[in-house]
């Protein structure tokens, strides 16, 4: 579904720089995603998205994405069949074990949108365990909030020790179908370097969390934060 981003740089913050739209004004977002496992699903993906892009004049992030050159030519899908969907097989799934289901998502935010909790209540349904493998950043607040309350885990891919967990810094590898614990010669576990590192960006984040009491028939949904916004910050939200 297309996302209205009316706030300045809210394409650069998930997509990292270099991603913000070309021109003034909001920009309708439309996200393809293909999973690793399908046979040409990558170029497929590619080719949706760069047809927006002939009749419109809107851009592809990234640019060199795989199928989006050529603006949308056909792609030879000869021989491929759909992936058969057991449970938890959502399309967003790049791999799916007895264990676990894994994302793969290489972008610096990892938002928690509409179809990553689809697939995370399917996955705890069929009993398994979510594992989304990103880069170094974290996740956000609420992505982070859902995950600790799961049996999930955030998964970091790190050049030196290979994988750690985002949340706790815990060494992990790959084992029995899942990313699991390192265990060193005194069975326990260490620490990635990587996740003690501090580096200063100067930038800074602000949290608010409060509780209101009202009666059930006069919440409107946002209502309270949107009051509290317009307290602190004398607007009404740009966005949501």
């Amino acid at each position: 579904m297309p996302l209205l981003l009316q706030v300045p740089g809210e394409a650069a913050r998930p997509l990292g720089p270099g991603a913000e739209p070309s021109g003034d004004g909001p920009a309708w977002w439309i996200e393809a995603r293909a999973a690793v496992g399908v046979p040409k699903a990558e170029q497929l993906a590619g080719a949706f998205a760069a047809r927006p892009t002939m009749l419109l004049g809107s851009r592809v992030w990234p640019p060199d994405a795989l199928g989006t050159v050529g603006a949308a030519c056909p792609v030879d899908v000869s021989g491929v069949t759909a992936v058969p969907a057991p449970a938890a097989a959502q399309q967003a799934v790049d791999m799916l074990t007895d264990e676990a289901a894994i994302v793969l998502h290489n972008r610096p935010v990892v938002p928690m949108t509409s179809w990553l909790s689809e697939v995370l209540r399917a996955t705890v349904e069929s009993e398994r365990s979510l594992q989304i493998v990103t880069p170094p950043p974290l996740p956000p607040l609420p992505a982070r909030m859902l995950l600790q309350s799961t049996p999930s885990r955030w998964v970091v891919q790190d050049e030196r020790c290979g994988y750690y967990d985002g949340l706790n810094g815990a060494v992990l590898r790959w084992q029995y179908g899942a990313f699991s614990l390192a265990l060193d010669e005194n069975g326990e576990t260490p620490v990635a370097d990587a996740f003690t590192e501090v580096r200063r960006t100067g930038e800074r984040q602000l949290i608010v969390s409060f509780c209101t009491l009202r009666r059930p028939e006069a919440v409107v949904l946002g209502g309270a934060l949107e009051a509290a916004w317009q307290g602190h910050c004398r607007s009404r939200p740009v966005n949501w």
